[in-house]
């Protein structure tokens, strides 16, 4: 039902659907990663599809929802690193990692 319910707001909307590949989709996730927001691969399709938008075909903003958390991928290679559980290692590793500065 939820596909089906998908294609009638893309049509009744005036929208259209985009079609992104795995490679995309996990390009995608590893740049969400990078900024600090970890989703599971089918959460990023969204995300993948943004180069596929020409500028001028917006109106105004683009809103990219991402639907499922990486929380459901917690054993997902490359993407857990284990950190010592202390505010000093966990600053150092922020930082090494994302440039933060605690």
């Amino acid at each position: 039902m939820g596909g089906y319910r998908g294609v009638l707001a893309v049509r009744e909307s005036g929208g259209r659907s985009l079609l992104v590949g795995d490679a995309e989709a996990l390009a995608a996730q590893e740049s969400l990663r990078r900024a600090g927001l970890w989703y599971e691969l089918s959460g990023c399709a969204a995300a993948a599809a943004l180069p596929q938008i020409a500028p001028d075909e917006a109106d105004g903003g683009i809103v990219v929802v991402a639907t499922a958390s990486g929380l459901k991928d917690p054993l997902e290679p490359g993407h857990l690193e284990t950190v010592e559980p202390t505010w000093g290692a966990l600053r150092t590793h922020l930082h090494a990692a994302y440039g933060f500065a605690l």
